[in-house]
């Protein structure tokens, strides 16, 4: 996943978001990153799951229009239906995907070695003999592995290594474009 993050961010600094959808890319940067790493994940399962997740989020989005929305939908009401193996929109995905992986290539220049900190840190975990090792987090009293505490931390280090960006928000800026608030959430989308 973190492969397939790196990926997608690196494609995004040589190409447009008007030339490429971000959820093909982003399909493409997680089937590429499986090939390079432990275990290749069929490109029909990704297909599959990125359809769910689709559906899933348009059954929860609240901004459909009212005919095709109830407003009491709950994640409670809703039922997957799964997409033909032969459908055509399964093969438009599939086409999609392989293209996105060959533009992923091809603008990274073939380049996609990626240094993550995350395998180094799990080979100090097993030299040290701590990764089946429990710890006791001293204000909740709560047991966690010596292996998750330390992947935690490193995922919170990242926020550390750059400064966060401040947005002027305070001031409305998009009033200069004669866009109100809730026009921009809707085209941020």
């Amino acid at each position: 996943m973190a492969t397939a993050q790196v990926l997608f961010q690196r494609f995004w600094y040589v190409s447009s978001m008007r030339n490429f959808g971000a959820l093909d890319m982003s399909m493409g940067a997680l089937l590429l990153a499986s090939k390079l790493e432990e275990v290749q994940v069929p490109s029909r399962d990704l297909i599959n799951v990125f359809d769910f997740i689709s559906q899933w989020s348009y059954h929860m989005d609240k901004d459909r229009p009212p005919a095709k929305r109830r407003a009491d939908t709950h994640a409670d009401d809703f039922r997957y239906a799964p997409m033909g193996s032969y459908s055509d929109k399964y093969y438009d995905m599939k086409d999609a995907v392989l293209v996105a992986e060959m533009q992923l290539l091809k603008r990274l220049g073939f380049n996609v070695y990626v240094s993550l900190p995350h395998p180094l840190m799990v080979n100090y975990l097993q030299v040290l003999g701590l990764s089946d090792a429990e710890l006791v987090i001293k204000a909740t009293q709560k047991k966690v592995s010596a292996t998750q505490c330390a992947w935690n931390y490193l995922n919170d280090a990242e926020v550390c290594w750059y400064e966060p960006l401040q947005l002027p928000v305070d001031l409305p800026w998009w009033e200069l474009f004669d866009a109100s608030r809730e026009e921009l959430r809707l085209h941020s989308r």
